[in-house]
């Protein structure tokens, strides 16, 4: 049986800042805020635990076959795998909050389908739609349908909590829609360009495409820019943009680039 170490270097100084031994194999880590989660098969059995992620120490576990899906300071959302559905941990504890009906499936989620917005939690179905759950008793809110009969592993969710909105990247489709959290189209741009994740900040919806980076206006929809690096070839494999401060790093094939500000 493999045995897993999780670490946490000190960025400045590159040296050990601490060390948790799980004396078994991992199956993934997930950082939000001052809490890492990390699955694990411990003692022949699943479990998430919950580590400060500034001191290493163990905050709580729970005996479940979970995958951390979204978090923040007063949700943690998770795939029970056992179950088959979507649920809702307290942060601070990981007691159950609460469980989704079963239209809502576990297995065909991963993360960048499922973000929070204040008190909802937005949802990628297995059948394609988008669906909004009440963060505090995971009750169905409302559910636009996404116009095809099941889930594409590509499709990408992204929030911009200041604004209250949600947007929805399709590859299937290739459009990015932007949703306010009850519901109500705001717009929807077709780019087939588009393939794979999305991100948002600083105004703007970055999207990866097969070729480069796409910079949209978030309010609007209307394109800032698209920057395809030299000698790229359509339809390298991408990643989900991500953004530092003015910057924003996409990666493309084999090498990672820095945008700044235009």
């Amino acid at each position: 049986m493999f045995q897993t170490t999780v670490c946490a270097l000190d960025l400045e100084t590159r040296r050990l800042r601490w060390r948790y031994d799980l004396n078994s194999s991992a199956d993934g880590c997930w950082l939000f805020g001052t809490t890492l989660y990390v699955t694990a098969r411990v003692d022949s059995e699943y479990r998430l635990v919950a580590l400060d992620a500034e001191t290493g120490l163990e905050r709580w576990r729970r005996t479940a076959r979970d995958s951390v899906l979204a978090a923040d300071s007063g949700l943690v959302v998770v795939a029970d795998y056992d179950a088959g559905r979507v649920t809702g941990l307290v942060p601070e504890t990981g007691t159950e909050r609460w469980m989704s009906d079963t239209a809502v499936s576990a297995s065909s989620l991963s993360r960048g389908e499922v973000v929070i917005v204040d008190d909802h939690v937005f949802v990628i179905t297995a059948d394609g739609d988008l669906t909004a759950l009440e963060a505090a008793t995971g009750d169905r809110r409302w559910t636009i349908s996404g116009g095809t009969d099941e889930h594409t592993m590509m499709d990408t969710l992204a929030v911009d909590p200041s604004a209250r909105a949600v947007y929805w990247s399709r590859t299937d489709k290739g459009t990015i829609t932007r949703f306010d959290i009850t519901g109500e189209l705001v717009w929807e741009t077709d780019r087939s360009s588009v393939e794979f994740g999305i991100s948002v900040g600083n105004g703007t919806v970055y999207a990866s495409t097969g070729d480069g980076l796409l910079a949209l206006e978030a309010d609007t929809g209307n394109e800032r820019f698209h920057v395809s690096p030299a000698g790229i070839e359509d339809g390298s494999l991408g990643c989900t943009p991500l953004i530092a401060d003015d910057r924003v790093y996409h990666c493309l094939g084999a090498t990672v680039y820095e945008v700044g500000s235009r």
